[in-house]
């Protein structure tokens, strides 16, 4: 889990006074890392691309100095992947687990705050025979 909670911290805490949001991109998809088939590098990075806001998005953003930070409060294997291992888990690369890491986005702009809750779930793949994990994928509907 410890993976999992320094990805989905990347993902949910940046600075637009200081950080560009290609760099940020960049960072995410640096931890990205499946089994090499373009289709699912293809499909990782719109991973991505679905956590990170647009560029006009970015802009706007970045004309208030916003920024975010991000706590975990939990991580865990939610319910719906032990069903999932149990009846496919033998079709994912070996040292696959999927983790849910929930916690407290603070946001700051100037002239105002909020915190909201933010959930992420993430496949990680952590091979017995190397040293390192990756990010498999980060499916859509369970990014909130």
């Amino acid at each position: 889990t410890v993976f999992a909670r320094a990805l989905a911290t990347l993902a949910f805490s940046y600075d637009t006074r200081t950080e560009s949001r290609d760099k940020w991109r960049k960072s995410l998809a640096s931890w990205l890392g499946p089994d090499g088939s373009l289709d699912t590098m293809t499909e990782a990075q719109g991973d991505v691309d679905r956590v990170i806001p647009g560029n006009d998005v970015w802009t706007q953003m970045r004309a208030l100095h916003q920024r975010a930070t991000f706590d975990v409060t939990a991580a865990y294997v939610p319910q719906q992947a032990v069903a999932a291992q149990r009846d496919y888990g033998n079709q994912w690369p070996p040292g696959t687990s999927v983790i849910t890491v929930r916690g407290n986005q603070s946001l700051s702009w100037d002239g105002g705050s909020q915190s909201t809750v933010r959930t992420m779930t993430i496949f990680v793949i952590c091979q017995p025979a190397h040293s390192y994990c990756m990010v498999d994928r980060i499916p859509p509907q369970v990014i909130s």
